[in-house]
């Protein structure tokens, strides 16, 4: 009876020490869009059409920030829009820049779409360890902005730092010359500035980081929604992003 009894202690030995590990698996990659543009772009339209189309496509899959540069009188977004501009020295509109590594201008409107549509599927196919979770809280024109940087497994080290912008849907500006009056997507604020947060994420802590900004009286509250990322800002690629697209439901 001895014997068997070590037999069988053998045994269970055995096969829980060849138990497979437990594999980290990464989060889902919201991949960020980030649009150049102004109102009098004769070409602007189309690719922004070939944004909104991708948009519905990908759902909260796709984070679409439309930067309108101080050109010709374009005065929708604040003057600190060049920070993104220089950032990827962005001289001519349209360009799309994707997760901060793709900086895409195609030669004509019919390409927008395909074009914008491959960079995409090709981020979506690229693995991050970093999840964000948004909690969006509205006390009239007072919102609480709440971000968690949830890191799946260990992170590169880098110079990351997390952005969060207002964007506006909807947003009607009417100019001379101007090829439309109605645009989407477009940067109202970088919160609380454009050299957004400094940040460390490293596993398994998760960063909370919590901010309170006022809504502006020539925004429509209704139409307003939250995209935030993290981006190292030594590769300026975006690891992380993540969507809100109506901050009142």
């Amino acid at each position: 009876m001895k014997r068997y009894s070590i037999f069988f202690v053998f045994l269970l030995f055995f096969f829980c020490s060849e138990s497979p590990e437990i594999k980290k698996e990464p989060a889902g990659r919201i991949v960020l869009a980030e649009f150049f543009t102004f109102a009098r772009c004769v070409y602007c339209p189309y690719a922004e059409e070939a944004l909104d189309s991708l948009s519905k496509e990908y759902g909260d899959s796709l984070a679409v920030i439309a930067y309108h540069r101080r050109a010709l009188g374009d005065t929708l977004s604040p003057p600190y829009v060049a920070v993104r501009e220089s950032l990827y020295s962005i001289q001519t509109s349209p360009v799309v820049v994707f997760d901060g590594l793709h900086i895409v201008q195609t030669e004509k409107p019919e390409d927008d779409y395909p074009t914008y549509k491959n960079c995409i599927d090709v981020e979506r196919g690229d693995t991050t360890f970093l999840r964000l979770q948004m909690e969006i809280s509205a006390q009239g024109t007072s919102i609480n902005l709440k971000t968690m940087l949830i890191p799946l497994d260990t992170i590169e080290p880098g110079n990351y730092r997390l952005f969060m912008i207002v964007v506006e849907d909807s947003v009607y500006f009417k100019q001379v010359g101007a090829p439309d009056s109605i645009f989407c997507f477009v940067m109202r604020k970088m919160i609380p500035d454009e050299a957004g947060v400094e940040v460390n994420p490293v596993f398994p802590d998760t960063l909370v980081n919590e901010i309170n900004f006022l809504i502006q009286p020539d925004w429509n509250i209704d139409k307003l929604g939250i995209v935030a990322f993290v981006q190292d800002m030594g590769t300026k690629e975006v690891i992380q992003a993540i969507t809100d697209r109506r901050i009142i439901k």
